[in-house]
């Protein structure tokens, strides 16, 4: 009887090892047969020019034999990248920078915005094109020769923001159109549609990006 039962647990045994056998080469066979990928920290930037004009990709990869990673530009004009994935803004414009596992197709990308703007505290208030805000210029063009639309138009100083230039305000792209004989300095008129919305815009303090 005591042989037997050794013969069971011996049995036993080479179940278990046979199973923690099969078990790992399962295991390394799913693990070899994974496909590789590659993912960056950002999938887009947007640089100013004025400002900080480099930035840092950082790629992770899995699954793939070299990890070794390589950075190309679509526009080395607009913005260039090196080794290591830092990106320095050269120009106005766009690029697409991608980043490559060596040797294989894989890859991912990062958009990249590069725009030139100063930023500008500014005294905001608001008009219309009625005869109480224009004057005898009421339903005229602008000074640029194109009617003014709500959420578009802006007068200001042409001195200080030449016409056609665009400015941000509270996240909204105006197109400087519009000049006026109050308008002088730091201190935009935002078009609206109606008197009473002019009215109610009253004055503003806003810090304003215009681009060049």
């Amino acid at each position: 009887q005591n042989v037997g039962n050794r013969w069971i647990v011996v049995l036993m045994l080479l179940f278990v090892a046979c199973l923690s056998l099969k078990s790992g080469v399962w295991a390394e066979e799913v693990q070899g047969s994974a496909a590789p990928s590659i993912s960056l920290n950002k999938r887009s930037y947007s640089i100013n020019l004025r400002g900080n004009n480099t930035r840092s990709l950082k790629a992770r990869v899995w699954n793939a034999e070299s990890k070794e990673v390589i950075y190309r530009s679509s526009s080395s004009r607009v913005a260039r990248v090196d080794k290591n994935g830092k990106i320095t803004a050269r120009s106005t414009g766009k690029a697409t920078i991608t980043a490559r596992i060596r040797n294989t197709g894989v890859r991912a990308a990062c958009q990249v915005v590069v725009t030139k703007y100063k930023k500008m505290r500014m005294r905001t208030t608001g008009y219309c094109n009625c005869r109480r805000c224009a004057g005898k210029w009421a339903g005229h063009a602008t000074a640029s020769g194109v009617m003014p639309k709500e959420n578009h138009t802006i007068a200001v100083d042409p001195r200080l923001i030449p016409l056609g230039t665009k400015v941000e305000i509270d996240g909204r792209l105006y197109v400087a159109e519009d000049t006026g004989g109050a308008i002088k300095g730091k201190r935009i008129d935002v078009y609206y549609k109606s008197h009473r919305k002019a009215s109610r815009h009253g004055v503003q303090f806003k810090m304003v990006k215009v681009y060049q």
